[in-house]
């Protein structure tokens, strides 16, 4: 069983959702992650680990190829250096509130430094939608 935990656009009712995961017929939990979201000028989110809580969902996948396809969306590739990914795919736990641990699971993180890159700035809030498409 592969088990991603995402906060952005892979989430249900996000624009990436029905794109990457739904004909993948995932279980999809509610949970949270320690970590702090940022919102990117580009549209959506980051996480960087930390002491606050960010809401999302743990997806389950009877398949595993599903990854290679998250990894492509997330432009993360393993043995790239983490300067040259945009995000770092990484084992975190997970949780269903914050005193009870659900698993581990797969999350996109991105480096401070990314994020600086990308023009980030603090969300304020734990859960990050995506706004309407407006014209």
């Amino acid at each position: 069983m592969l088990k991603v935990f995402v906060y952005g656009t892979l989430q249900p009712g996000e624009v990436n959702f029905p794109r990457y995961c739904q004909s993948h017929g995932p279980q999809v939990t509610r949970a949270l992650i320690p970590g702090q979201l940022y919102h990117l000028p580009v549209g959506y989110p980051a996480l960087v680990p930390g002491s606050g809580w960010v809401e999302g969902c743990l997806l389950s996948f009877a398949d595993g190829a599903v990854l290679a396809k998250l990894d492509e969306l997330e432009d993360y590739q393993p043995g790239r250096s983490p300067a040259e990914n945009e995000y770092q795919r990484v084992k975190a736990l997970i949780y269903a509130d914050p005193q009870t641990i659900l698993t581990e699971a797969w999350v996109y993180v991105m480096t401070p430094q990314k994020i600086a890159q990308l023009g980030g700035v603090p969300f304020v809030g734990s859960r990050w939608c995506g706004l309407p498409t407006v014209g």
